[in-house]
């Protein structure tokens, strides 16, 4: 008979579990491949019937990994499909600027899942840098920027947070 093998995702993101389940106790290798092949990762779980171990993939392209279990059963595998969360994803950035109807004021909302520092620049329509605003909050925020007084006509607000940056054209 095979062993029971699942490999699932967990909360914590690019980290897989496998669980192992065999009626005989013995020595299992799990070894971690690539989609050309390559080997990446072997691990020795010595004298087990059963256990659980994390995989952490944080680094590893996007793609098709194959994990190859080798038990006193015999070999089996599993594949899992591997997609990296976007700095935008893993930040958990969302963005949105909105003219007022005073002119030259502009309301931009600002939700994330991080802490990190926010950093906010406005361009002009020459995609010229004429305002920055360093922003130090821990939860999501919103900010009304009065750039009737500045020469330029904004165009732009780019939102920068912990490797993550969104752009949005104002209309």
């Amino acid at each position: 008979t095979d062993a029971g093998i699942e490999v699932t995702t967990t909360q914590r993101e690019a980290v897989y579990k496998l669980t192992y389940s065999s009626e005989l106790e013995g020595t299992v290798k799990v070894h971690l491949y690539d989609a050309q092949g390559s080997r990446l990762y072997t691990d020795f779980i010595g004298k087990a019937k059963t256990f659980t171990k994390h995989y952490d993939f944080n680094g590893l392209a996007s793609g098709e990994y194959r994990f190859e279990i080798v038990g006193v059963e015999g070999k089996q595998q599993r594949t899992v499909q591997y997609v990296p969360a976007t700095p935008i994803a893993k930040a958990g950035l969302k963005v949105s600027v909105a003219a007022l109807e005073e002119t030259g004021k502009f309301a931009l909302k600002v939700q994330r899942k991080q802490t990190a520092p926010v950093l906010v620049s406005i361009y002009n329509d020459r995609n010229e840098l004429i305002y920055e605003d360093r922003i130090q909050a821990n939860q999501n925020f919103s900010r009304v920027y009065d750039l009737s007084k500045s020469f330029a006509k904004a165009a732009a607000f780019e939102v920068y947070t912990d490797g993550a940056t969104i752009r949005q054209a104002v209309r």
